[in-house]
């Protein structure tokens, strides 16, 4: 166990390995903020297609 915590505090120290978690912490705050997005949107856009397919179908009855 200690080998693999000196191996991630290797890692960590190395330049490189600062900027692949600068990557990751940028990576994780988009991704949350598209899944955010698509939460607080998603069910005001399926109403707004809802209510577009109901208009449509008022002109066009089946």
């Amino acid at each position: 166990m200690s080998t693999r915590l000196s191996k991630l505090s290797a890692f960590l120290k190395q330049e490189d390995a600062v900027t692949s978690v600068e990557y990751a912490v940028v990576l994780g705050a988009m991704i949350a903020l598209v899944f955010g997005a698509v939460v607080l949107l998603g069910t005001n856009v399926l109403a707004l297609w809802q209510n577009s397919v109901r208009t449509i179908l008022q002109f066009f009855p089946a």
